[in-house]
């Protein structure tokens, strides 16, 4: 049921770009939000929202997104360079993923930030989120810019997208709910086409306050100490608070997605 999606991933460029390869991540987070029900909002963010400011914050797709993205230009990365948040050349796919994240999401939203570059394809562009925990060559869900944005995804196209991820737009299989498989690798995968930028993405999840959520603990006056741990929900802001970060720390992961 997802060969089309595939299809789509693997859209051809002509494009020479400069060669880059960089999987290390700059994300910064935002603070935890409590809710009435006994819930609490945890918001990732991803880049930076400067309006494509230079200079370029660096992607971290995980090995099975990274293996997907090299298909793109037959794993050339000398003519086709990963595109990195704020970077607008064209002929260049984006992938970002948000791991380490709490279980028992029971909802999520995502923000991202999105400008359509000036090649005559840009309409042909696609988001894909989320591979699937059965099989990680495929998206559980993708949809082309044109049909997301509502009217032709044009260069100079500028909008920032706010997704419901239990209650998207049917996709061509009619997939509307990728939360089960976010739960299932803990993670959650994105995928731009190659002539779109991404200026930042914030993804917002819900889980119960009891729920355990992954942070790099950073001792006070020790940093090179540094060690990741599990806390409850309710108590993230505290750590936070004091120079805690959101996810596992470098070189760790918790999660099931790599």
């Amino acid at each position: 049921m997802h060969i089309q999606k595939l299809k789509d991933l693997v859209k051809g460029a002509t494009i020479v770009g400069l060669a880059s390869l960089v999987v290390l991540s700059v994300a910064s987070f935002s603070p935890v939000q409590a809710q009435n029900n006994g819930t609490v909002n945890i918001s990732y963010t991803a880049g930076v929202n400067d309006n494509f400011a230079l200079s370029f914050e660096q992607t971290s797709p995980s090995g099975d997104l990274l293996a997907l993205m090299d298909l793109y230009g037959n794993g050339n990365r000398t003519l086709f360079p990963f595109r990195q948040f704020d970077d607008k050349a064209i002929n260049r796919v984006f992938g970002h993923t948000f791991t380490d994240l709490p279980e028992d999401i029971q909802a999520a939203t995502l923000e991202v930030h999105m400008f359509a570059g000036g090649s005559s394809l840009v309409s042909n562009d696609a988001i894909h989120l989320e591979l699937t925990g059965i099989n990680d060559v495929f998206s559980s869900w993708g949809m082309g810019l044109t049909d997301l944005f509502g009217q032709p995804w044009i260069g100079g196209s500028d909008h920032t997208f706010n997704l419901d991820l239990a209650n998207l737009p049917p996709d061509g299989q009619g997939d509307t709910n990728i939360i089960p498989f976010m739960n299932a690798d803990q993670s959650l995968d994105v995928y731009v086409q190659d002539d779109t930028a991404v200026d930042y993405m914030i993804l917002t999840v819900t889980v119960p306050k009891g729920t355990a959520v992954t942070l790099c603990h950073i001792p006070s006056g020790n940093p090179s100490n540094a060690q990741t741990i599990t806390v409850g929900a309710s108590a993230v802001n505290a750590h936070l608070d004091h120079g805690d970060t959101l996810g596992a720390c470098q070189g760790e992961s918790t999660g099931r997605r790599r």
